[in-house]
């Protein structure tokens, strides 16, 4: 059984708030992992995403305890929390939960039966490796050799079959392919996860780069996960793809092509600040702003709250 203390970052509001509510405040610039958002917050569903996605989820809205099991029963640690998907999750889905709770998750292996539950069929986890080629036919010693005419018709050659992979080359492809099913990645990210799984660099780059890759769909679908647990600027959601390791044009292709009201954004925005601090309205407009709102929807924020 492995617990989890998630802690979040504190925002220096330009009014004077009490201490409590200073704990609770993000801090400018805070990323979505880094954010906290009241007392309480409403459970959301995480079974069947992946351990890694789910503590992203949990940490957007504000939890600060996490409880990690392994449903097998086997108690084993999960060292590497994308290669798990969760089974079971307390408190259910839909509770309203203090920050403070211990949430409680048990999951299994990518590859593995939740207890009662279904694997991945095998075309899921096909890995498309390149073909071996045919070995070539050993030389008949035992015949002459063959008469000019017969060689004019052997002249035009064979194509080269596409090179061996290597084991571990092999076993890269497959686990870069596996943490595309599951959730979304940049270049550099995924090349960074499977250095992290222990593959040498040199695996890890030949896998990322044999694979097939829309690395701005990858941005598209991270843009819009990041959307579902926070509110963010136009300008904060592309910094945050490119800490993420897109590139200046994946991200803006990303944060271009999400469906997403801005105006709507910086009103959620204004409404989490002032769960946790007082802000008088110019002040909560500089924070906006500062946020990369512009200043058009700052103030439809500072106007949404009533401010």
């Amino acid at each position: 059984m492995l617990g989890t203390l998630l802690t979040a970052g504190a925002l220096t509001a330009c009014d004077a708030p009490d201490d409590e509510a200073l704990e609770a405040v993000p801090r400018r610039g805070a990323t979505a992992s880094e954010a906290t958002y009241g007392n309480s917050f409403v459970m959301p569903d995480l079974v069947g995403l992946v351990l890694q996605d789910a503590q992203n989820s949990l940490q957007a809205l504000g939890s600060r305890s996490l409880d990690q099991q392994d449903a097998s029963g086997q108690d084993r640690m999960q060292i590497n929390d994308s290669n798990w998907t969760v089974c079971t999750q307390e408190p259910a889905a839909g509770a309203e939960i203090p920050l403070s709770a211990t949430v409680i998750l048990a999951s299994v292996k990518l590859d593995e039966v939740c207890p009662g539950g279904a694997v991945p069929s095998p075309e899921e986890t096909t890995v498309h490796a390149a073909p071996e080629p045919e070995p070539a036919p050993s030389p008949d010693t035992s015949t002459s050799p063959a008469e000019p005419d017969e060689a004019e018709e052997t002249d035009d050659p064979e194509e080269p079959g596409a090179p061996d992979l290597t084991v571990s080359q092999e076993q890269a492809v497959r686990s870069a392919e596996s943490y595309l099913r599951y959730s979304a990645f940049s270049k550099k990210g995924l090349i960074d996860q499977l250095e992290y799984e222990g593959f040498l660099i040199e695996d890890a780059s030949f896998a990322v780069e044999h694979i097939d890759v829309d690395w701005k769909a990858q941005a598209l679908s991270s843009a819009e996960s990041y959307l579902r647990f926070s509110a963010f600027s136009k300008k904060g959601l592309i910094d945050q793809l490119v800490y993420e390791g897109f590139t200046k044009k994946q991200a803006e292709h990303g944060v271009e092509h999400v469906e997403v009201d801005w105006m709507e954004q910086a009103a959620l925005s204004a409404e989490s600040y002032l769960k946790f601090s007082a802000f008088s309205r110019s002040g909560l407009i500089d924070q906006l702003v500062y946020e990369g709102f512009t200043k058009k929807q700052a103030e439809h924020g500072a106007d949404a709250v009533g401010l």
